[in-house]
């Protein structure tokens, strides 16, 4: 790593797009949905370089060392792109077609590297496992006998995805003799970076990439708030309901949506024709996609104010086994995962 200084605190939303809802540079206010007490303040203000941030989140451990390289990548390849194109916004300019395609990357990797993303990976893995593997274990299974070998080298025939995102840690084993299939994996960390680049390298994201992207005003008056899982997927019910959460990213008629600051959202109509978005939203859908914000956060609603009508919209949690639980989680976190990486990079060398 040479004399680089390794980054430990990684932000899941970044800091330069908080600022955008800080009305001094260098705090947020911040509504908790899930809190410890009843006693506890609705709003509180908390330092940008705390806010929406999990030490290690991405952290690997490689070779017998920390690595941080995706961090570096989203910061190379996301960050700094955007912080550009939004100073460009900022100040009046047009954008331009190949802006517009940051502002689209930017989206497809806020809504994949955030906690909340990493719990609905997790889901995806626990329940798809059993039966995919079944599936191919029956398969396996039947050539080896059909072939009358037991020779299985447990690697996987996938492409390296682009980026420092690694292969999803499947181990597999086979009895020559029986030719029975063991297939073992860990959900953790390396399945959640795996599960980023999957996602990020394949066709769901150059069809989100490929959607058509605008930029939306709300009218003089209001604001929109945003949270520490921003970039969102709605699909408003023809009863009026509001789902959030567990939409397919080309599901044809969902909205993607990501709050640029407190007056514009970034805008794609899935399936719609070009120039089919309005300039301004009205008022209804300023609502709308406010009670989306904040329907879709993970742990934090963050504003520029302090509004009394978020806890009207998302009412908290009190749970204060939950919230140490989560506490404690985060405190074992790099140990815990390395622990699995170090494990997994000894199964792959005795398994090359």
């Amino acid at each position: 790593m040479g004399n680089k200084q390794l980054t430990h605190h990684n932000h899941y939303v970044p800091r330069f797009y908080l600022r955008r809802w800080s009305s001094n540079g260098n705090s947020i206010w911040d509504y908790r949905v899930i809190v410890e007490n009843e006693h506890a303040k609705y709003w509180k203000t908390t330092s940008l370089k705390a806010a929406a941030a999990w030490d290690d989140l991405y952290t690997q451990h490689i070779d017998g060392e920390d690595n941080d390289s995706v961090e570096d990548y989203l910061c190379d390849h996301f960050e700094t792109p955007t912080s550009k194109v939004l100073e460009k916004l900022d100040s009046g300019q047009a954008l331009s077609a190949r802006d517009f395609s940051t502002l689209a990357d930017y989206w497809l990797i806020q809504y994949l590297r955030t906690p909340a993303f990493m719990g609905e990976s997790f889901a995806i893995l626990n329940g798809v496992f059993d039966p995919l593997v079944k599936e191919n274990i029956d398969s396996i299974s039947k050539q080896l006998l059909d072939k009358g070998k037991g020779l299985f080298t447990g690697k996987s025939s996938s492409e390296i995805a682009e980026g420092p995102f690694p292969l999803q840690p499947f181990e597999v084993e086979v009895n020559p003799e029986t030719c029975e299939v063991t297939v073992r994996t860990s959900v953790g960390r390396s399945g959640y970076l795996a599960a980023i680049g999957t996602v990020l390298n394949g066709p769901v994201g150059t069809y989100v990439r490929n959607c058509n992207w605008s930029i939306v005003q709300a009218p003089v008056g209001l604001h929109f708030y945003t949270s520490d899982n921003p970039a969102i997927v709605i699909k408003p019910g023809d009863d009026g309901s509001l789902p959030v959460g567990g939409l397919g990213l080309g599901r044809r008629g969902a909205c993607l949506l990501l709050p640029l600051d407190t007056q514009k959202v970034l805008f794609a109509h899935v399936g719609s024709i070009p120039l089919s978005c309005p300039a301004v939203f009205t008022k209804m859908q300023v609502d709308l996609i406010n009670e989306a914000i904040c329907g879709s956060a993970f742990r934090h609603i963050y504003s520029r104010k302090k509004d009394d009508l978020v806890r009207r919209i998302r009412p908290r949690a009190v749970n204060r086994d939950f919230v140490q639980e989560e506490r404690d989680l985060r405190e074992a976190w790099n140990q815990d995962q390395a622990k699995l990486e170090r494990e997994h990079e000894v199964w792959l060398a005795n398994n090359a």
